[in-house]
């Protein structure tokens, strides 16, 4: 207040007479003059108290006005003025904070987003935020410098957010960090697989095997099975042991043994094979035990004419009269030879040789005695000899033959002497035929049959010509 109504004091003011307070001072209440703000701070017309200048203005004036700070002291981009800032920002002192930037006026620093950092004072604007590079990722607002590296397995093209931004993709991995591109991923090698993110090969399981470029491991088929880690290939895979088989798929051993009368060879995935080339049902001529790898041949001397034969037992000897040469035999080789027998279990066509006085023809399990008539004075014989002229053989199963005796003859094959008949006789032994048997001599008869010598002499008073039976022949 500066004016009065009239001389001396009053109390009595006239509202009229006070004045507005003035931009960049303060008037408290009953004020006389007003007061001047003072740096840091400013005012408008008519404010009876002074405000702090916000952040993002600075008051360098004894008398700032709310219109000075407004358009002309708002805080230059790159700097930062804080709360009652007195004085013009210098870059020294102001300056935006790293992982910031500050545009003109800005309350506060703006941080860098996610993907970005600045590890530089004094930037203005998002553009001066500098974008992750590639091989590293940036995971909060504000960052002054990068996070940190991409993990293995995985790559961080620019801008990235997450130590895993991209996964390596199936079939690739990366061992080392810093990943920049896809490019960056190697193929999966040989006996290793690559699930999506692998930083390092998983190695191939057993009873699988992993190509170059695997996801996941492949089982090792039927017939198979893999005893080991890190196969490479399907042929690296085990063929399933001889005598075993292998039922299913990714086996790390085989099933189990192969069921008797069945043979397994390799690869065998079933217990019964039905045929080449895993194996099949024990054929003719052998034997197949349980586990059996390839069929057990029949001995020598025995055969087996029936499929799916599992002991030895099944295994029969060989027939009489036959001989079974070799092993594995279906059926014997053939009948025994002629002049010897088979009796069963023959290895060979002459088991026995006949015997003397005896014969066999083809095929004989026994010798047989020679008949009547004949004789066989050799062994290995396959037919025995009629008994020869002016013998003969009264048995069975002779060696050699008899001399027919003085007064009879003996045809070839004959079984006795066949007597000289009456009027003859004979004096010597082996005559052959009837005609052999001489008549009686004159003068003598000969009355009885098979006669060596004549009866005697014709009687008195009577005379014999040759061939008289009775001493009286006239």
């Amino acid at each position: 207040r500066n004016n009065t109504i009239g001389p001396g004091p009053t109390k009595d003011v006239d509202a009229r007479m006070c004045l507005t307070c003035p931009a960049g001072y303060a008037c408290p209440q009953g004020s006389d003059d007003p007061v001047p703000c003072g740096i840091g701070y400013y005012s408008d017309e008519g404010w009876g108290e002074c405000s702090l200048c916000e952040a993002g203005y600075y008051c360098p004036l004894d008398t700032t006005t709310k219109e000075h700070k407004e358009r002309l002291f708002l805080c230059p981009a790159g700097l930062f003025c804080g709360n009652g800032t007195n004085h013009v920002p210098q870059a020294d002192h102001h300056s935006c904070v790293e992982g910031h930037y500050c545009p003109t006026g800005t309350p506060d620093p703006v941080a860098c987003p996610v993907g970005y950092y600045n590890p530089l004072i004094g930037k203005a604007s998002v553009t001066e935020c500098t974008v992750c590079e590639a091989g590293y990722y940036c995971a909060f607002e504000g960052m002054a410098n990068v996070t940190g590296e991409c993990s293995p397995g995985y790559y961080c093209p620019q801008g990235s957010t997450g130590p895993k931004q991209q996964a390596c993709p199936a079939r690739y991995y990366r061992l080392q960090p810093k990943a920049e591109s896809e490019e960056f991923c190697a193929v999966c090698p040989r006996g290793s697989y690559c699930p999506e993110g692998t930083a390092s090969p998983v190695s191939c399981t057993r009873g699988y095997y992993c190509v170059a470029g695997s996801s996941k491991p492949e089982p090792c088929p039927l017939g198979s099975f893999g005893n080991s880690t890190d196969l490479r290939s399907q042929e690296e895979c085990t063929p399933c042991t001889a005598g075993y088989y292998c039922d299913g798929m990714g086996l790390t051993h085989p099933t189990g043994l192969c069921d008797p009368g069945y043979y397994c060879i390799s690869r065998a995935f079933t217990s019964a094979p039905s045929g080449l080339p895993t194996g099949g049902l024990c054929p003719k001529g052998g034997y197949c035990p349980v586990g059996s790898s390839y069929p057990t041949a029949c001995a020598e001397g025995t055969f087996n004419n029936f499929t799916g034969g599992s002991s030895q037992q099944d295994c029969i000897d060989c027939t009489p009269g036959f001989y079974c040469s070799g092993s594995n035999l279906p059926y014997p080789t053939g009948p025994c030879s002629a002049g010897y027998y088979c009796t069963g279990k023959a290895k060979l066509p002459t088991q026995f040789r006949t015997p003397a006085g005896h014969y066999t023809g083809p095929g004989a399990s026994a010798p047989v005695e020679c008949p009547l008539g004949t004789f066989n004075p050799s062994v290995g014989q396959g037919d025995c000899q009629p008994c020869i002229l002016g013998n003969y053989c009264p048995e069975r199963a002779m060696i050699t033959y008899l001399a027919c005796p003085p007064g009879s003859f003996c045809p070839a094959g004959s079984i006795v002497p066949e007597s000289c008949p009456s009027g003859t006789y004979q004096p010597v032994t082996r005559r052959q035929n009837i005609t052999d048997c001489l008549p009686c001599r004159s003068g003598y008869h000969c009355e009885f049959v098979n006669a060596s010598e004549p009866t005697g002499t014709c009687s008195t008073g009577y005379y014999c010509a040759t061939g008289c039976v009775t001493s009286t022949c006239s």
